[in-house]
């Protein structure tokens, strides 16, 4: 049980780790402003609680 809980958050950081790599170096920018606007959106539906 503890080892598939390892795992799966091992599984998560480098998926996480893969994604900021591609958003520094690979993305185009609008690749890079939607990103972002999703992340705006997200952060501000979180705010309004």
């Amino acid at each position: 049980m503890k080892t598939g809980v390892l795992v799966l958050w091992s599984g998560c950081l480098l998926s996480i780790s893969l994604s900021l790599v591609h958003f520094a170096w690979v993305a185009t920018p609008s690749e890079r402003l939607m990103t972002l606007a999703v992340l705006a959106l997200a952060a501000g539906s979180l705010h309004r609680k």
